[in-house]
């Protein structure tokens, strides 16, 4: 790899979300930097066929199909997979509750690279391992998880920014924990984007 950085922003593309950059306030504090990072993740690796789990609005999943990759994805919300389908009708988009697991639709593929943004906060940290157990599974030798979004390197580091913001939050006990994680799996590695926000990167052997 060059080193290049692909503009996730470039023509404007979610524009709105980018200027979140400039707010380095929780929740949201680091949450464009977290989406452009994945989306450079994908693009600098020889990926071709990407799962996204828990795909929502799309930001990253858009770009991405636009881009050319061979996508999949899940979301359990009705809503949101129809207008996924709206914009990317030659994707594999299913509604399924993936506190659950990934659903069979998608565990009959085997995908270069699993991505997951700002989705993992709405599972509890029991439902987190078993979905990373289903990805793990489906990730061919050498891809590669990378989830992204609201999460903290100890669970020290959470509890200090909780005291920090008291009433304001969200989320109780739901948030991605590193170290929590590498105590379970293998291969995993921690990059902090924020105060509140990092990416959690797990490599299939």
């Amino acid at each position: 790899m060059d080193g290049k950085k692909y503009d996730l922003w470039s023509d404007g593309y979610g524009a709105a979300v980018h200027l979140l950059n400039d707010k380095d306030e929780y929740p949201v504090a680091g949450y464009a930097t977290v989406l452009s990072e994945v989306y450079n993740m994908v693009r600098e690796s020889d990926a071709k066929k990407i799962l996204d789990v828990g795909f929502g609005t799309g930001i990253v999943t858009k770009k991405l199909y636009g881009d050319g990759y061979e996508l999949y994805g899940v979301d359990s919300s009705e809503q949101m997979v129809e207008a996924g389908k709206e914009f990317m009708p030659k994707a594999k988009l299913v509604m399924a509750d993936y506190s659950l697991g990934l659903p069979l639709h998608l565990i009959q593929e085997k995908y270069d690279m699993i991505i997951s943004v700002y989705a993992f906060h709405h599972l509890d940290h029991y439902e987190q391992e078993h979905l990373i157990e289903d990805m793990l599974r489906q990730l061919s030798p050498g891809g590669q998880i990378i989830i992204g979004g609201l999460a903290f390197e100890t669970i020290a580091d959470m509890k200090e920014l909780r005291k920090q913001t008291k009433d304001n939050w969200l989320y109780k006990g739901m948030y991605m924990l590193y170290d929590e994680l590498d105590k379970v799996f293998s291969n995993v590695t921690w990059t902090k984007i924020s105060k509140c926000a990092g990416i959690v990167t797990i490599t299939k052997e």
